[in-house]
């Protein structure tokens, strides 16, 4: 199992600094916490008194046959740049919202 103290430290830490500066700016949404942790895949932002927890799946790793059929430019691509090119995909994510307390 995981230990949560880290992700909590991270949050409070950066909740105590973007909330000064947010305050100063008349800014009432920001980030919070953005997938800094491998640990813990998910994004968390603060819109006013509300929380949005958006949570990743883990990055998987694609196999040559995959990287090179889904791009067009890979075929086109001299031998020697073939395996760094990679076809970005989106990440399905899963969100929540909550009011803070």
């Amino acid at each position: 199992m995981i230990d949560p103290a880290p992700l909590r430290n991270r949050v409070l830490k950066n909740q105590r600094h973007l909330a000064k500066w947010a305050r100063r700016e008349g800014i009432e949404a920001f980030r919070l916490y953005d997938r800094d942790m491998p640990e813990f895949p998910m994004a968390i932002d603060r819109y006013r008194d509300w929380l949005h927890v958006q949570v990743f799946e883990k990055k998987r790793t694609f196999s040559d046959q995959e990287s090179s059929s889904s791009t067009g430019v890979a075929s086109a691509a001299p031998a020697s740049t073939k395996n760094s090119i990679r076809p970005r995909r989106r990440s399905p994510s899963k969100s929540v919202a909550c009011a803070l307390r």
